[in-house]
């Protein structure tokens, strides 16, 4: 069934992706890395392939010349593990450059990443009978036995238009010493390499194409996951509309209640009001107390007018206290001035009214 039968209509998310890619899916393609051990091995034997031979041959006319000599004095296992020795260390530059180069070319097809849910065990996938459908009856699985069918099919036919031409010359191989015939049979496995190369390059593109087809369509969502996910994230509208209802009723609360112990208000007049506040040996410079603007400037000056506390229209300093400060901050220095004018006319008003 495809994505699109199942509801999942919407492109992988950033977040969905880093969970396939948590879990080991990622867009491999096996063809890819074949063709890379083809294209080293070519390149491995085609620059030291003589040399190579030659050493595998001296050690395999040593080991028959001293066969016997051999096992007496050092016993079957030790010779074992002596030839096996010898025999790794000329192959190891063959082997080494194929491992490497299914490293690289992983590496060039997904980001190497150490993921502990992809090693996990999952005992469900243990149990054949459980397992047996996806096997034999997958999308997946019918197409890699058809590929790897048609690939088999190819590859023998190319093998066959390389070596036909060349059949007539096998059975003189007979006249040439070994070293001859190992040049001449090197000159038949490149031409049918060569031909095998150029339709690895075909075949692992199309496949690693594929691959990374079939792994979007894995990933692709439901609108509703998105919309989920979304939430998850961002958080719930809802919710943050709950929460900003709240926080501005509780800044609203500390408004009034920084009104209430105000000294002066400044105001605008009507979009602007700034509570400010002086204690003389206990503070540098005054401090904001309360502020705001439009709604909450008027239920600042109401609260004012209630508390008795002197309401000053200066629009410039309004502005400029609104826009510099925010609550529980001292005044800048460049606005010492003005606001040291109106502090001082207010203490004089105050202490005219107690006077009185």
């Amino acid at each position: 069934m495809s994505a699109a039968d199942e509801g999942r209509t919407e492109q992988a998310t950033s977040k969905q992706r880093q969970k396939f890619r948590d879990e080991g899916s990622v867009p491999r393609s096996q063809e890819l890395s074949t063709l890379a051990q083809f294209l080293t091995g070519f390149a491995i034997l085609g620059t030291t392939g003589g040399a190579l031979f030659l050493s595998l041959g001296e050690l395999m006319r040593w080991s028959y010349a001293n066969m016997d000599k051999s096992i007496n004095e050092m016993g079957l296992g030790p010779l074992a593990a002596f030839y096996f020795r010898h025999y790794v260390l000329v192959l190891a530059p063959l082997f080494a450059g194929l491992f490497f180069s299914v490293i690289i070319v992983s590496r060039f097809q997904f980001e190497f990443k150490i993921s502990m849910k992809a090693i996990k065990p999952k005992f469900k996938k243990l149990n054949p009978f459980a397992n047996i459908g996806k096997v034999l009856i997958s999308k997946n699985s019918m197409m890699e036995m058809v590929k790897f069918t048609t690939k088999i099919a190819i590859m023998s036919l190319l093998a066959w238009i390389a070596i036909r031409p060349l059949t007539d010359e096998f059975a003189s191989l007979f006249m040439f010493t070994p070293n001859q015939i190992g040049m001449i049979v090197w000159q038949y496995a490149e031409a049918i390499w060569l031909m095998i190369i150029a339709f690895m390059v075909v075949l692992g593109v199309g496949d690693y194409a594929w691959q990374r087809r079939q792994l979007e369509e894995k990933m692709k969502m439901t609108k509703d996951q998105v919309k989920d996910e979304h939430k998850q994230s961002q958080g719930d509208p809802k919710v943050k509309q709950r929460q900003r209802l709240k926080a501005m009723e509780m800044l609203a609360a500390l408004m009034k209640q920084g009104a209430r112990e105000a000294d002066v208000v400044i105001t605008n007049p009507t979009h602007f009001a700034v509570g400010l506040k002086y204690v003389h040996g206990q503070m540098t410079a005054p401090k904001v107390v309360a502020r705001g603007v439009d709604h909450l400037a008027l239920h600042i000056r109401r609260i004012a007018r209630h508390a008795e506390i002197p309401i000053v229209e200066n629009r410039s300093l309004a502005r400029a206290l609104y826009y510099s400060t925010e609550m529980g901050d001292e005044i800048p220095d460049r606005l010492f001035k003005p606001v040291a004018e109106i502090l001082a006319f207010v203490y004089k008003l105050r202490k005219e009214r107690k006077s009185a």
